[in-house]
């Protein structure tokens, strides 16, 4: 018998849905407190999903030999297609005074420069850096098998040193320049290494951190706590309000992670409506996470043209913006999924759902006793 990998269905979900809150509560953070709780709170999501891109690449392989090379080429169509065609989808909605008058060398200029740099929007340069863990991952791989120890170690020390650099460059009591570079410095892979690896490790060692982790939620609650008391000091203290490059969250992302996982299996042991919903917006989230900066920004925009204050006064106007940037992107994507062709986009067309997506399916663990 064969079972989705359900609490990673759970775990995904909340990810997407904090990279949501992250984008609405930016541009309140130094406003209210309760949006810098809020933003504070959602600094998981972009690390993790580093973390699940490394811990589903490696489970897909899990049968492969070692002197087996991984297949990439799907992997990175998948990839290269959706980035094209969403940064030219941005590129037409922010630079369309340059189409407007005419400025078609500017506007393709701009275009060119986005798609190389990761800036089309604020978070194209996401793909930037799977792209990169896609084009490495099976010397990675490779390395793991040979060496796990020493790459999880070279991983962490690149990953916390170069966060460190970036930290203490914007600390507010610190501040240095750093070296300039032709693109941002959240996109070189070193920044973001350990979680892809740690993803790999924690795909292998599945069975065992899961059983260890059972009966442990309150222990993870309270390490929850601790971690995320830490971080807002650190914020406050620092004046990093919308960094997600620090040590401190390296720490929370990873007690996060096995939080969400002990909440998901807790979440699936009855039979609940949510499940289907929750599987469903698991395997769009690639779609969702690409597609909901354009309607938070149209929203935004509309909202200030005709006076909707509902839409950002107080606390309960960011609630607002977002649970309707929720609500519409998923009717939206929806919609979308309803087209063979969507996969262009990054969202999974309804044959490949019928069939499961494999990095969901594995054979039921056994009871350990």
């Amino acid at each position: 018998m064969e079972n989705r990998l359900r609490e990673y269905d759970f775990i995904r979900v909340l990810c997407v849905l904090g990279v949501i809150a992250i984008h609405v509560t930016s541009h309140f953070v130094t406003r209210t407190d309760f949006a810098f709780i809020w933003n504070q709170l959602s600094r998981f999501a972009v690390p993790m999903f580093m973390l699940l891109s490394g811990f589903f690449l490696f489970y897909q392989d899990r049968q492969l030999q070692l002197h087996q090379r991984p297949s990439m080429k799907k992997r990175m169509k998948r990839l290269i297609i959706p980035y094209i065609l969403w940064t030219i989808i941005y590129a037409l909605y922010t630079q369309s005074g340059l189409l407007h008058n005419q400025n078609y060398f500017m506007w393709t200029d701009y275009l060119f420069k986005s798609l190389w740099q990761g800036k089309g929007y604020v978070h194209l340069y996401f793909m930037l850096i799977v792209f990169q863990f896609y084009l490495l991952y099976p010397w990675l791989r490779s390395w793991y098998y040979r060496s796990p120890n020493s790459m999880l170690f070279v991983s962490f020390i690149l990953t916390v040193g170069i966060q460190s650099l970036i930290y203490l460059s914007q600390h507010a009591k610190v501040g240095f320049l750093l070296p300039k570079l032709w693109w941002s410095y959240s996109i070189p892979i070193p920044v973001w290494i350990f979680f892809f690896t740690a993803g790999m490790f924690l795909a292998q060692c599945r069975e065992h951190w899961e059983n260890w982790l059972k009966g442990k939620i309150l222990w993870l609650l309270l390490a929850w706590a601790l971690t995320f008391g830490l971080i807002v000091m650190d914020t406050i203290w620092s004046r990093t309000y919308t960094l997600s490059n620090k040590p401190s969250i390296i720490l929370y992302c990873f007690i996060c992670f096995f939080l969400f996982y002990n909440m998901g299996r807790l979440f699936y042991q009855k039979k609940n409506p949510l499940h289907s919903i929750f599987n469903w917006i698991s395997e769009q989230s690639f779609l969702i996470f690409l597609l909901h900066p354009l309607l938070l920004s149209y929203l935004s925009s509309l909202a200030v043209a005709n006076k909707l204050e509902f839409l950002w006064k107080g606390n309960l106007g960011i609630v607002n913006q977002y649970l309707i940037t929720v609500i519409v992107t998923l009717l939206i994507t929806y919609f979308l999924s309803r087209f063979s062709w969507i996969h262009l986009l990054g969202g999974v067309p309804p044959k490949r759902r019928a069939k499961g997506i494999a990095a969901n399916i594995t054979h039921t663990p056994k009871q350990t006793t």
